[in-house]
């Protein structure tokens, strides 16, 4: 969770990170991580929000309320 974390801070709030093969087979780990995490920290939660086109996913916002502030990015 270190990394989105680090892509939560304010240097990238609202930015776009492209990605090879994202809706294919990058976004099923992404997703899976960001799940598991949140089932276990009911308190610090991520959302995620995905587009689809075609039963495949285009972007992903990842995004996170820090300190009263909401944090995100997309990929």
């Amino acid at each position: 969770m270190k990394l989105v974390d680090e892509l939560l801070r304010n240097k990238y709030d609202n930015i776009y990170f492209y990605c090879h093969n994202l809706g294919g087979y990058v976004v099923v780990f992404i997703i899976t991580v960001l799940l598991e995490y949140n089932a276990l920290h009911k308190d610090k939660q991520y959302k995620i929000n995905p587009v689809l086109r075609d039963d495949k996913i285009l972007k992903i916002t990842i995004s996170k309320n820090i300190n009263g502030k909401v944090k995100s990015f997309s990929i």
